[in-house]
């Protein structure tokens, strides 16, 4: 009787774990890379186009949003500078 509960303890541990880990906090590089390939092709996140993408580069929405949820003021902003320029850049726009 009681292994009939062990079962969906493991299954339940190894879903926090494997949840734990698809959400690790990426580099700002990673982070980068992400918004400007999303930003390159004019796509939001939310919509499925955007989750390829982001798929197709090894990245989450969710690691997205740790990201932005653990980084510092500084961190960011550096970043939304990064992103700015080389999304401009890649629709066209001189500095």
């Amino acid at each position: 009787m009681k292994q009939n509960h062990i079962i969906p303890i493991l299954l339940f541990s190894i879903s926090i774990i494997l949840g734990a880990c698809s959400t690790a906090l990426i580099s700002k590089d990673k982070y980068v890379e992400a918004m400007v390939a999303l930003g390159c092709k004019d796509l939001q996140e939310g919509n499925s186009a955007a989750s390829e993408v982001l798929k197709q580069l090894g990245t989450s929405e969710e690691q997205i949003v740790t990201f932005r949820k653990k980084s510092d003021f500084q961190t960011m902003a550096d970043a939304a500078n990064e992103i700015a320029t080389r999304v401009i850049a890649c629709h066209g726009v001189d500095q």
